[in-house]
């Protein structure tokens, strides 16, 4: 999101930090529990942060780290499923897919779940959000490559319970 850094994974369980203008690696970084393994990674909107799906030690999580120190924040387990995608939306909330039944919307600052949606067998592959964050599309890996959506789907109303 700034314009002269981009992160990647690897297969052996490290995140990098790489600059654009001219190529060179800025950081390094590896998960303090073995084994691990990194599936996806994202900036946050305000470019302190970058979150990781992955599995560390056995386990299937999203983790939150700081750009600064590449320290991780904080942790969550996700489902029993690996997350197979992340995106942020425009406000900062993370939408995570897996591929089971459903898409999870969290609020990385308060560090609490806002919204799971549920559909049966989604087999989640790939999320967008549509720009003005009204929109939630989800491609999905079942035969036929249907793709689901869902509107008014980041925050419960008042009076609504908190996920649905």
């Amino acid at each position: 999101p700034d314009g002269w850094r981009v992160a990647t994974v690897t297969e052996e369980g490290s995140l990098r930090l790489w600059s654009l203008t001219d190529g060179r690696q800025l950081a390094r970084w590896s998960a303090p529990e073995e084994p691990t393994q990194f599936y996806g990674v994202r900036f946050h909107p305000d470019a302190t942060r970058l979150v990781t799906a992955g599995s560390i030690a056995g386990r299937e999580v999203v983790s939150v780290w700081d750009v600064e120190t590449g320290k991780i924040l904080w942790t969550f387990t996700h489902d029993d499923f690996p997350a197979t995608d992340l995106v942020f939306t425009w406000d900062g909330f993370l939408v995570t897919s897996n591929l089971k039944d459903s898409v999870t919307v969290w609020d990385l600052d308060k560090r609490e779940l806002v919204n799971r949606l549920e559909g049966g067998t989604l087999h989640g592959l790939a999320i967008a959000v549509s720009p003005n964050g009204r929109t939630l599309a989800l491609g999905s890996g079942v035969p036929g490559g249907a793709v689901h959506f869902w509107r008014r789907w980041n925050r419960p109303r008042p009076g609504e319970p908190r996920h649905r």
